[in-house]
């Protein structure tokens, strides 16, 4: 089974690259623990996306830390990849869905997707690794509590979750803000804002696919080159799920019961280093993540 590892983002509200940002006094990274999670069931290869000027970074780090451990190979989140433009058309990445479309000659099998800047706890890796081994759905998406997924730092975007009978409905992206205890979303636009029960079920993009999903991706990503303005627009995997989510996909919808972290802002980065703190102090992760 395959990991893929979205890590191509240029984290402009972070100041920098989150991705890459120290989380511990050993210097991991919050992906190193996902990837410790994704090899304990049985993950055996992950593959980063990434921006090609960080290549030498991961290699050094990351990827000095895990070869041993597993399988890791990259692959670059370029405009010039899959869309044909041009280096200097547009140095801002094209979207996730975009980033995901980038590993179309590499992945063969199934596989899960996830951030690298987020962490999602080993519930969500022994659900996936479940799933794809029994393979009886083409796609599947783990979802968090939103209450869960909000650190109160400033907006955030979640794919808000609308589901029946445990198969997704739609998905859709929205900007997430607290005022005196109270949830709201926003849509992109900021054409509306109204309030949100702070345990709708959102998106922190996690999800298992099939081979299935590029074929689809590349469909709709020919239409966005055509739509789309191409210096500001990105190519969202929401978008491309929703188009296609009433016809010729199905994706099953698992709830963890766990509560997320992720670096949006650096006044984050201080309360997820407490929180790996408490972790390997209940024993959940050892000391030294790679022995």
């Amino acid at each position: 089974m395959d990991l893929v590892v979205l890590a191509g983002g240029i984290g402009s509200r972070f100041g920098g690259l989150k991705q890459m940002e120290s989380v511990d006094d050993e210097g991991n990274f919050l992906v190193d623990y996902s990837i410790f999670d994704a090899i304990k069931y049985g993950f055996d290869r992950v593959i980063f996306v990434i921006n090609e000027k960080n290549e030498k970074d991961f290699k050094d780090s990351i990827g000095k830390r895990i070869k041993e451990k597993i399988k890791v190979e990259y692959v670059f989140q370029k405009a010039d990849v899959v869309t044909g433009l041009q280096k200097s058309d547009r140095t801002k990445p094209l979207g996730t869905g975009h980033a995901l479309l980038c590993c179309k000659e590499i992945v063969k099998g199934n596989f899960v997707m996830i951030n690298a800047d987020d962490f999602y706890g080993k519930d969500a890796f022994k659900k996936a690794s479940i799933f794809l081994k029994k393979q009886t759905e083409d796609f599947m998406l783990m979802a968090y509590k939103l209450k869960s997924t909000i650190n109160g730092t400033g907006e955030e975007k979640r794919g808000v979750i609308n589901r029946e009978k445990g198969y997704l409905k739609n998905i859709e992206e929205k900007i997430i803000s607290t005022k005196k205890g109270c949830y709201f979303c926003q849509s992109l636009d900021r054409k509306e804002k109204e309030k949100i029960h702070k345990n709708s079920l959102v998106s922190m993009n996690f999800f298992c696919f099939s081979p299935k999903i590029f074929s689809l991706l590349e469909k709709d990503f020919n239409e966005f080159l055509l739509k789309k303005n191409l210096q500001k627009d990105e190519f969202m995997l929401p978008n491309a799920i929703n188009a296609h989510i009433q016809n010729e996909i199905k994706m099953k919808v698992f709830k963890s019961n766990y509560s997320p972290m992720g670096l949006t802002f650096k006044e984050d980065i201080l309360r997820v280093r407490r929180e790996i703190i408490r972790l390997k102090k209940q024993r959940k992760y050892p000391s030294k993540l790679w022995n």
